[in-house]
């Protein structure tokens, strides 16, 4: 509002105009005001920009006066609701009855949901000390306060009870709620039963280990350990000669074929004898003999069936099974060997239900074996290969090949580390012989040592 002194008289009057007019001049003034700040800011910021241009990663010192002050109002607020949460939590912590009551013959307890009681000249001294600094409430909350009362001392007694519950030893029994008069708590007896069970666990931990030293004990006593005995010079000197001739003698039959290694056998036939023996030698090094598994899965099948052993060696299948087994190898080495070329057995065909090859595909000429295979079994019959797994240079493609003599693979377990085992399904009987492939395998050779 504009006030103008009207001339002639000593009154004060309103006019519209003048009214309209201070308001416009309001209004220039407010957008005036407004385009300073926003002015002074952008100095500000190009202020500032170019310092970080100029100083790099330096930081800038100079900050406005007005965020400054909001910084330093927000710390002030900060601290005074710490202050004012710490005074609260002190006057909730104080006990009923406590030894400062004593001190001014009064007695006051917590602000929630009880009495307070306080003589005219405490509570004036507590309205001047109201507005106390952060040392002085937390050398209060340092001061160890002594029970007065007889409720202080029952609140202490809690307080150690919990603790001397947690110092127990697992053995010692808790308390008997029903002889001591002391309501059940469910918490507590969850924590009996979970203390029983370990209890039992580890004595029965404790009785199988006693268990297990009192064997080892006696075993101990009963059977010695056995000591490897001491070679001579002559023993080490014939175990490696033998070692010797047996890498010779493999070699030689994953070389040649098999009509030849049988000429090699019959000439020496103490050369089949030293073979066998460094075969068994090496038997011994294996995790796995492939011949305890391949007679698992055969006690498996019907017990009338017809199984035929190519490279049976000492005829470990037909020893240990119920079925007819036919045992074949370049010597016999027992009565249930026959011995004789397995690209050619005496058998009829289509006279068998299983034809096993167990680390005897050896040679240069396995295309032989597969078709004999093929012409003594069954349709529908099975053939069970277990061979070296660094043989086979690929899996897929060695059994691709055999597809084409006839069969289809059925089964096959690559899990163990040194021998794959595949079982292949005859459907049909082998035709143009001269255009089927040519199947082959790595040689198995044993460095020197």
């Amino acid at each position: 509002m504009a006030l103008f002194k009207i001339s002639g008289s000593e009154d004060w009057a309103v006019s519209e105009a003048a009214e309209t007019l201070c308001q416009n001049f309001d209004k220039d003034n407010v957008r005036k005001k407004k385009k300073k700040k926003k002015k002074q800011k952008i100095i500000h910021k190009t202020k500032v920009m170019n310092e970080i241009k100029t100083k790099g990663t330096k930081k800038v010192k100079t900050i406005s006066s007005s965020v400054s002050e909001k910084i330093i109002n927000g710390k002030k607020r900060i601290k005074k609701k710490i202050t004012q949460t710490i005074l609260k939590k002190a006057e909730d912590e104080t006990p009923l009855n406590s030894s400062f009551s004593e001190a001014n013959n009064t007695t006051f307890t917590s602000k929630k949901g009880l009495k307070r009681k306080c003589s005219i000249s405490n509570c004036k001294d507590e309205t001047k000390n109201s507005k106390k600094t952060k040392q002085e409430i937390i050398t209060k909350k340092e001061i160890t306060i002594k029970p007065s009362n007889v409720n202080d001392q029952f609140q202490e007694e809690k307080g150690n009870s919990k603790k001397h519950e947690k110092k127990m030893n697992i053995n010692e029994p808790l308390p008997n709620s029903k002889q001591e008069g002391v309501k059940k708590n469910p918490v507590l007896k969850n924590k009996q039963d979970f203390n029983s069970n370990i209890v039992k666990k580890r004595k029965d931990q404790l009785e199988k280990l006693k268990t297990l030293i009192t064997n080892k004990g006696q075993n101990q006593q009963t059977s010695p350990r056995k000591h490897q005995p001491i070679l001579t010079l002559r023993q080490k000197m014939m175990g490696k000669l033998k070692a010797a001739r047996f890498r010779f003698l493999n070699e030689q039959i994953y070389s040649t074929t098999g009509q030849e290694t049988e000429k090699i056998f019959r000439r020496d036939p103490e050369a089949f004898k030293a073979y066998h023996e460094g075969y068994k030698q090496q038997v011994r090094k294996w995790p796995l003999n492939p011949v305890d598994k391949i007679i698992k899965s055969l006690n498996k099948i019907d017990k009338n069936f017809i199984i035929a052993d190519f490279g049976c060696g000492e005829a470990k299948l037909a020893k240990s099974l119920q079925q007819k087994v036919h045992s074949f190898d370049l010597v016999a080495s027992n009565e249930l060997v026959t011995a004789c070329d397995m690209a050619h057995v005496p058998l009829e065909a289509s006279s068998v239900n299983v034809v096993v090859f167990c680390l005897s595909l050896m040679g240069t000429n396995l295309k032989d074996y597969l078709l004999e295979a093929n012409r003594i079994l069954k349709i529908g019959g099975m053939v069970k290969i277990a061979e070296v797994e660094s043989r086979f240079e690929d899996v897929h493609t060695f059994i691709k090949s055999c597809e084409q003599f006839g069969f289809k693979k059925s089964w096959m377990d690559l899990s163990y580390n040194l021998f794959y085992f595949i079982d292949l399904k005859k459907e049909s009987n082998a035709k143009d012989k001269n255009k089927l492939p040519v199947v082959s395998l790595q040689p198995c050779l044993y460095k020197k040592r």
